[in-house]
């Protein structure tokens, strides 16, 4: 599965487009998790996912500042795989998928059993998360300053 992100992946859209196997993101386009901004909780699953792809360092810097990135600094700290100008951006999701849809199914498939089975203990170990999703006074503070 892929992801095309024009616009902003934020919240929940950047939790979708880290789950996909690859993410291409237009130049002007901006992807991050913006959650401590208004006191909600980052997943540990989620947390996993994002260190898997830009590591620690990175994952904490984010999460901590709710910063967006654009696309080729999206890129750069490993969070896409490709950035484009918007306009032709479509035009390289279609010719990658359908390089990929070319290839014989049971070896795309072996290689999506690969390394998902590399990924198996990082998912093992952050399956269960007995915090809290939200800290509500974080919450209401942050939506306050928002709108305020």
């Amino acid at each position: 599965m892929g992801a095309e992100i024009h616009g902003v992946a934020a919240g929940a859209g950047c939790q979708l487009a880290l789950a996909c196997d690859l993410r291409f993101i237009a130049d002007s386009a901006r992807l991050g998790m913006p959650i401590a901004r208004l006191g909600t909780m980052a997943s540990p699953s989620f947390a996993a996912r994002m260190v898997a792809l830009a590591g620690p360092s990175t994952t904490r810097q984010l999460l901590y500042t709710g910063r967006l990135l654009n696309g080729p600094a999206t890129v750069k700290a490993g969070l896409a795989d490709w950035h484009l100008p918007g306009a032709v951006l479509t035009t390289f999701t279609r010719r990658t998928v359908g390089r990929i849809a070319e290839q014989p199914p049971a070896a795309v498939g072996a290689v999506k059993s690969a390394v998902s089975a590399t990924l198996a203990p990082m998912r093992d170990a952050t399956r269960h998360n007995d915090r809290p999703a939200v800290s509500l006074d974080d919450f209401r503070l942050g939506i306050a300053t928002f709108l305020g």
